[in-house]
């Protein structure tokens, strides 16, 4: 007994031990040699008809913020981050050690001059701390500790 894949008038309703409904013998499917090379075209011509958004920042700058006397050993960590941040995103970065002597007056200098530096509103300024912290909820603040 012979098997029929489709009754249609299409052609395709062939002896499935010979071919396929959906690949008839003489089909020719040429148009796709290289699905790999197809599924790339697809990928561009998709980001290419979604425009990428301008983005929001003409420049970004990072500072990086540790104690001078680093009991927690962030070195490694922030030698890290700032390899990422400047090669990986193109930011400029800084480290600044806060020294334990008069550190509150040379932490809020450092910051005010951070800040001066880049007023623009196009400027995103990220600052990073590997240090010890707690809250000082009474004032509303964060405390910085070494």
């Amino acid at each position: 007994m012979e098997h029929i894949d489709s009754l249609d008038d299409s052609g395709y309703g062939e002896d499935s031990s010979t071919s396929s409904s959906l690949h008839p013998d003489g089909y020719d499917n040429a148009h796709i040699s290289n699905l790999d090379v197809f599924c790339q075209d697809l990928q561009k011509a998709i980001a290419n008809s979604f425009p990428r958004p301008k983005t929001l920042y003409i420049a970004v700058h990072v500072l990086l913020l540790r104690w001078a006397e680093d009991d927690l050993n962030v070195q490694e960590e922030l030698t890290v981050l700032k390899t990422i941040f400047e090669d990986q995103f193109k930011f400029a970065t800084e480290q600044w050690d806060i020294p334990s002597h008069n550190s509150t007056r040379a932490l809020q200098t450092k910051l005010y001059d951070f800040q001066n530096a880049h007023q623009s509103e196009d400027e995103l300024l990220i600052l990073y701390y590997g240090g010890h912290g707690d809250a000082d909820r009474r004032r509303g603040r964060s405390i910085w500790a070494a």
